[in-house]
């Protein structure tokens, strides 16, 4: 019995002497010692921090488990910061919170709990770390795209960045981009709906830079440039919006900046000539009007139809020299345009223009006329101006006067056997003159006249000593345009003077013949 007894005894010491051997230890893999590090945000001055562990040690009895006591502590201008928590040997890891812009204190306490009666005995322990943690914040633009310049890079809106004690953000807001609805953004700084850097919602500068700072009570906050939206105020026509006139009728704005807009004429796409009778969103007739929008908007226009536009025309004049006038244009779009009215003025060379004489209206569906009264030249006897105006039957409006011109001279007739060039025409002329071309000349040159009234003419010329050579008109003349060719291939070059003598007008002219 004392044998077994003494047996036990050194049994039992063994066993003593291997648990009093056992080392235990245990470790920070992740935070270390003196490290700075950045968390998930807990709050506006702290951020969850990450914890893994390592140990070593062998349990008094295979069936215990190792438990672990995780505690944070750090003295504050408040008193002490403190948290805690527990973990199992199957989750060697834990998150903590851990005070922003400060210097933390992590500690690891290894525990064997017993199986049976949940009996806690430490084992081993680390000594305190320290963490300095770091404050999480987030750039962004408004709109939740694009990018913004930080510390003169360019990052995508929602880039966090986690800075420590000391550290700045050098922002800029990035102008002329696109958001995810097709809108461009500006920096608005109109003095209406101003673009700023706020910090979760509250503004801080309207400067397109602003400089962040690292600040212990601003965890996870969002650092926002506001850009606005630029939108497109779209009417029916070209208006004012301001001084700058928008001929398409798109005026671009600024979101919820008030713009004032004044309507003003068009041409319709048919050609007809417009002004404006009321916005069509209400019928009001207040023009200009202010419009403000925070989107892309559109508005109508009610117009008042005034008369036909000569954008249609391509009105042309055939070019081919000794054939009559020809005019040619297109139909115009409108179908209330019923007729052409066709007017013509007469400039002879030398002369003054004429006034307008309608000397002809054709129907809707003809788009060519021929003048009968003078034939294309190549010289300069004639300037014949030629209109066609669109008429409007709804309103009886006519077209703009809108002429064109060409070289001419009046068809020829024959009176007693002799070549003469007349007047045709219904234009009168409103005063006296007289001129050649070409001039110099060689032999022949033409001389034209007008006659604002009938009366007897007499045209003469003479050369530089005063010798009658020759006697071009001596009869009464009705009022209007002529001409009659000189010609002087008998004669010796040099100046000669032409006469015109007509109910008490008289005027000389010089010409130079040059053979």
């Amino acid at each position: 019995m004392k044998k077994q007894y003494f047996f036990f005894l050194l049994i039992t010491l063994f066993a003593s002497m291997v648990l009093n051997a056992q080392s235990y230890s245990v470790w920070f893999n992740s935070p270390t010692n003196n490290s700075t590090v950045s968390g998930s945000v807990l709050d506006n001055t702290k951020s969850n921090i990450s914890i893994s562990f390592s140990w070593s040690g062998q349990k008094a009895n295979p069936q215990n488990k190792w438990k672990f006591w995780v505690i944070k502590s750090i003295l504050t201008a408040g008193g002490q910061s403190y948290a805690e928590t527990w973990v199992y040997e199957d989750t060697p890891y834990c998150t903590l919170p851990g005070d922003v812009l400060q210097q933390n204190w992590y500690k690891i306490v290894m525990y064997e709990e017993d199986y049976a009666t949940k009996a806690l005995t430490q084992r081993a322990e680390t000594s305190y770390i320290t963490v300095n943690v770091q404050q999480t914040v987030f750039v962004e633009n408004n709109f939740a795209s694009g990018n913004v310049s930080v510390n003169s890079s360019a990052y995508s809106s929602g880039t966090s960045f986690n800075l420590s004690p000391n550290n700045t953000l050098n922002l800029v807001a990035i102008e002329n981009q696109t958001d995810s609805q097709g809108y461009t953004r500006v920096w608005n700084t109109s003095g209406t709906n101003n673009s700023n850097w706020d910090i979760n919602g509250v503004s801080q500068t309207n400067s397109i830079s602003y400089t962040y700072n690292a600040t212990s009570g601003q965890n996870g906050v969002h650092i926002s440039a506001v850009l606005r939206k630029l939108c497109n105020i779209t009417f029916s026509g070209p208006v004012y919006g301001g001084s700058t006139y928008y001929n398409n009728g798109v005026v671009p704005v600024v979101e919820g900046n008030p713009v004032q807009v004044t309507a003003t004429s068009r041409v319709s796409s048919d050609y007809m000539y417009q002004t404006f009778a009321s916005w069509a969103d209400n019928g009001s007739t207040q023009n200009p009007r202010a419009f403000t929008t925070y989107n892309n908007a559109s508005f109508g226009i009610n117009y008042n139809t005034v008369k036909p536009d000569n954008g249609y025309r391509h009105l042309t004049i055939n070019t081919t020299v000794g054939q009559p006038v020809q005019l040619n244009w297109w139909e115009h779009p409108n179908t209330g345009v019923t007729e052409y009215r066709i007017f013509r003025r007469v400039r002879p060379s030398g002369g003054t223009t004429s006034a307008e004489v309608q000397i002809a209206t054709v129907n809707r569906g003809t788009t060519t006329f021929t003048d009968y009264d003078y034939v294309i030249s190549n010289v300069f006897y004639y300037q014949l101006y030629y209109d066609v105006r669109a008429y409007y039957q709804p309103n009886g409006s006519t077209a703009d006067p809108d002429f064109i011109s060409t070289f001419g001279q009046i068809a020829p007739s024959y009176n007693d056997g002799k070549k003469e060039m007349v007047s045709a025409a219904q234009e009168l002329p409103s005063d006296y003159s007289i001129a050649n071309y070409p001039n110099p000349f060689n032999p022949t040159t033409t001389i034209n006249y007008q006659l604002p009234e009938n009366g007897f003419v007499t045209i003469k010329v003479y050369d530089v000593l005063g010798k009658e050579v020759a006697t071009l008109v001596n009869e009464n003349k009705s009022a209007g345009y002529y001409n009659v060719n000189f010609d002087a291939s008998k004669l010796t070059s040099g100046v000669y003077i032409y006469t015109i003598n007509v109910n008490g007008f008289a005027q000389s002219k010089k010409m130079l013949l040059m053979k």
